[in-house]
């Protein structure tokens, strides 16, 4: 099959930012679990890890906003989209 031939929604840059979702996903969700345990601690100790967690969770939310915008730029039917409006 011809890279002309071939299947947006399957190959090249759609694909590669929706295979994103999943991996930012997990991320997230660890930081979480890592602000949780943060919080069981108390102390110092606790809020740094809380601190830290909080941090890494901004920089993902940054990230994702990023791949929402390469999702839409990508997208096969972007440019019968922008045709429309």
């Amino acid at each position: 099959m011809s890279a002309m031939s071939a299947n947006p929604y399957d190959v090249g840059p759609f694909r590669q930012v929706c295979d994103m979702e999943h991996p930012l996903r997990v991320v997230q969700d660890l930081i979480a679990g890592i602000a949780m345990i943060g919080e069981t601690i108390g102390d110092a100790e606790g809020a740094a890890i809380c601190q830290i967690a909080w941090i890494a969770h901004g920089h993902c939310k940054e990230v994702e906003k990023v791949r929402g915008e390469l999702f839409a730029l990508t997208h096969p039917d972007a440019g019968n989209r922008r045709a429309a409006t």
